[in-house]
């Protein structure tokens, strides 16, 4: 993963905090109420969103391990048939009978790996491993475009690069190539290579972070206006009361 950010630590404290305590809150409804057979509301929001996002569980498809209602009514079934690659996603029907029992890479998302690099696609050439070579080019591209696009924050070195233990990273290559540009690093660990739902319902926020944003403006201008019709009509009521 490769991205940069401020040099706040309470911040980034907050924000590893908050994302800790969702996945732990997301684990607990799979825990408590994930079911096999009886498909309640929590079960039937979890297929929803895994049929449509293509992910599996919270982190990854052990997560319904933990789910005593799965365990009591999976039979012999490995992960639910949400995770498997579907035919017809509103009926949550397997494009592969076998999906739900035998699982596979190519038959379901059970084991989808997690996009490592948060890099625009134009720095890869298509088919390239992501070598040390590599990749001490693009921390060139992206040092260059931090100082073209935000130039107060490279003047200040106010930023810092969220770094994971690729291979690549631990290079010593690519080590003298940070400490020449100066690079404050944070190492942010992985818990594992897999991408669950969590991981990718926040890819899907981030794809569309500026229609979100005008959501959240507009519902906001929505709220102010109601006040101000609310305020007026008590207003009008009180004056026609006096």
């Amino acid at each position: 993963m490769v991205s940069y950010t401020y040099h706040n630590k309470n911040y980034l404290f907050i924000l590893f905090q908050a994302e800790k305590e969702t996945r732990v809150f997301l684990k607990s409804s799979i825990s408590k109420y994930y079911a096999a057979k009886e498909k309640d509301a929590v079960t039937l929001m979890w297929d929803y969103f895994m049929a449509n996002l293509q992910c599996c569980g919270v982190d990854s498809y052990e997560d319904f391990s933990d789910s005593k209602k799965w365990n009591e009514g999976k039979g012999n079934k490995t992960i639910p048939e949400a995770c498997c690659v579907l035919e017809d996603v509103s009926k949550f029907q397997p494009k592969f009978k076998n999906c739900p029992s035998r699982p596979s890479d190519s038959n379901s998302y059970w084991k989808k790996v997690r996009v490592q690099f948060h890099i625009s696609e134009k720095f890869i050439p298509q088919g390239a491993t992501v070598d040390k070579i590599l990749y001490k080019e693009i921390l060139g591209r992206l040092s260059n475009s931090i100082r073209r696009k935000r130039p107060e924050l490279w003047h200040r070195k106010n930023w810092l690069l969220l770094h994971d233990n690729a291979p690549a990273h631990r290079s010593i290559l690519v080590q003298e190539e940070l400490a020449r540009q100066q690079m404050k690093m944070i190492f942010v660990p992985f818990a594992d290579v897999f991408q669950g739902c969590y991981d990718a319902f926040v890819e899907l926020i981030m794809e569309n972070i500026n229609i979100a944003i005008g959501i959240g403006i507009g519902l906001g201008l929505i709220q102010l206006l109601g006040i101000i019709l609310a305020f007026c009509l008590c207003r009008s009521i009180n004056g026609y009361i006096k």
